[in-house]
């Protein structure tokens, strides 16, 4: 009786564990209980499990992972896991050593450990100086996933963990690892391709902290220091940030300024107003907005926000003249008055600092505009003529 129930017993495990490797799911309560840090870490690991785990991000879809600190029930969430996947570099540094140094239980995997990252860009070499974000003091940049390559590296880091506390179903896991690695080559390829068509002078980008030093190593997309990163409410943008961004966009070239989808646009527009530049907003570089959302998807939206607003920026010149470039289409205003500011800068007496400007030392008569010949881009725009007497 006893052998016989032995041989009942070893039949419903194998015909669990045949069902399971046919369909790829388990009933929910005897699924493993795995927390990701984040929405875009929580797609990936269910690219890879694909059922067989159960996962959930413990940052809430369309929540800034910056401003990100957990409460009791989230605690509760979270040691109940049987492990977790962080993005490590310091990126959950604030809340997440703390936590973990509290549960000594918790196992954490740390997928930037796999991803050979890249140091920090420009003098913000660090999240916490001067701008609110503290990804801890690693000095590495923890923004990986905007080089589909490097998420690869951290795929396959996934199902090696996932293999290791559930054994039985290693080939399961690595078969979809396989699979998804696969599409992230496919989209690697296609965001080259993309990037290939934008103006090779105007591959330079800048964003309100530091986060697409990724692009530039991968797709060749110059990645600048923030310039208004470390200007906060209390303390406004001063004359001297005023100035220092003007001389640094004049240096590099720079066409757009890329706002994130939770950044305020105040001091950038004013910026922008300064030195003609375009403000690109859409990015959304931290998170994924709603569960609905996949990491693919998410690289396409912003790389398409890049690629549109670099290959338009400066109409593909090379010597626009940055305050006068995005007033090109006021070309059928009639009443410039109220643009005067814009085309010569009337008012030069309240602007000293912008001694920067020296192509506007000839100009010291500017209530008739008289001598627009000396501005060579206007020569190389017949259509703005008429305009020489506004």
């Amino acid at each position: 009786m006893f052998k016989r129930f032995q041989w009942i017993l070893i039949l419903q495990v194998l015909l669990l564990a045949l069902l399971v490797s046919c369909n790829g799911t388990i009933e929910e309560e005897e699924k493993l209980k795995v927390m990701a840090t984040t929405p875009l870490l929580e797609d990936w690991v269910n690219n890879v499990a694909e059922g067989r785990v159960s996962v959930e991000s413990i940052i809430p879809y369309g929540t800034d992972p910056h401003s990100y600190q957990p409460g009791a029930k989230d605690v509760s969430r979270i040691v109940s896991a049987d492990t977790i996947f962080s993005v490590g570099l310091g990126y959950e540094e604030q809340w997440l050593k703390k936590l973990l140094e509290n549960n000594s239980d918790l196992t954490n995997r740390s997928l930037g450990e796999s991803v050979s990252p890249i140091k920090m860009s420009g003098e913000h070499d660090g999240h916490g100086h001067g701008h609110g974000h503290d990804h801890g003091d690693s000095g590495l940049d923890p923004h990986f996933w905007f080089d589909p390559t490097r998420v690869a590296m951290a795929v396959d880091a996934i199902a090696t963990h996932l293999s290791e506390i559930d054994p039985m179903s290693q080939d399961y896991y690595q078969s979809n690892a396989s699979e998804y690695k696969a599409q992230l080559m496919d989209l690697n390829n296609q965001i080259k391709d993309e990037i290939s068509a934008i103006p090779e002078q105007n591959r330079v980008i800048i964003t309100g902290h530091d986060s697409l030093g990724y692009l530039e190593g991968q797709y060749g997309i110059e990645s600048l220091q923030p310039i208004v990163s470390s200007v906060t409410s209390e303390t406004g943008l001063s004359p001297d940030d005023l100035i220092k961004a003007v001389k640094f966009i004049k240096k590099h070239n720079v066409k757009v300024i890329f706002l994130e989808s939770t950044q305020s646009d105040k001091y950038a527009k004013t910026v922008a107003n300064e030195t003609g530049i375009n403000v690109a907003s859409g990015l959304n570089v931290e998170t994924l907005d709603d569960a609905n959302g996949n990491y693919i998807d998410f690289m396409k939206d912003n790389i398409g926000v890049i690629v549109s607003n670099l290959s338009y920026a400066g109409h593909g010149t090379e010597h626009d003249v940055p305050h006068e470039a995005p007033h090109d289409d006021h070309e059928g205003h009639d009443d410039h008055e109220e643009h005067d500011e814009h085309e010569g800068h009337d008012d030069h007496e309240e602007h000293d600092e912008h001694e920067e400007h020296d192509e506007h030392e000839e100009h010291d008569d500017h209530k008739e505009h008289d001598e627009h010949e000396e501005h060579d881009e206007h020569e190389e725009h017949d259509d703005h003529k008429e305009h020489d007497e506004h």
